[in-house]
């Protein structure tokens, strides 16, 4: 579902328009949501024929916000989704920003991972470096730095894997 570029109101738009319509019994079983960035990085997003001009300092509030939309749209498809939860990069001019996002996806995931729907954190954040894994405009990742999200991802998706959900 994820475009280059989208900001989380975009997401919710696609969701909201046909995105996430699939057949009985093809629902997702994993998610995995890496949301944000583009909220602090881009200064507008065209989701289908809405154009949105949100400018670059969307408050974590709304982005944590719009995310619950996302994961809630998740459960009311298939009710023991898992979920894997990015806490973004780094970004070399928002620093604070991305901090503070980081800090509300953490507090997120503690009040709402369920036994039956599990959320689990893959911290992209913690592990970069911004001299080796950013690329030279400071806001995506350079190719170490995409091995290492992968990484990241992969252990993430078999942490949720082998959460037992309740049936």
């Amino acid at each position: 579902m994820g475009n280059s570029g989208d900001i989380t109101p975009v997401m919710l738009y696609r969701i909201n328009h046909g995105n996430l319509d699939f057949a009985k019994g093809q629902e997702p079983k994993v998610a995995v949501l890496l949301c944000g960035t583009n909220n602090y990085l881009v200064t507008g997003s065209a989701g289908g024929r809405v154009k949105w001009d949100l400018g670059a300092n969307c408050p974590p509030e709304e982005i944590v916000g719009n995310i619950d939309k996302v994961i809630e749209t998740l459960r009311s498809k298939n009710k023991t989704v898992k979920i894997v939860l990015a806490r973004i990069i780094p970004a070399e001019d928002k620093a604070d920003e991305v901090e503070t996002l980081g800090r509300r996806i953490a507090e997120y995931i503690t009040s709402h991972s369920s036994a039956e729907s599990p959320i689990v954190m893959a911290d992209q954040h913690n592990e970069f470096n911004l001299s080796s894994d950013l690329a030279g405009d400071g806001i995506l990742p350079s190719a170490a730095g995409a091995k290492k999200m992968a990484s990241i991802f992969a252990d993430a998706i078999n942490k949720v894997l082998s959460h037992k959900t309740e049936e």
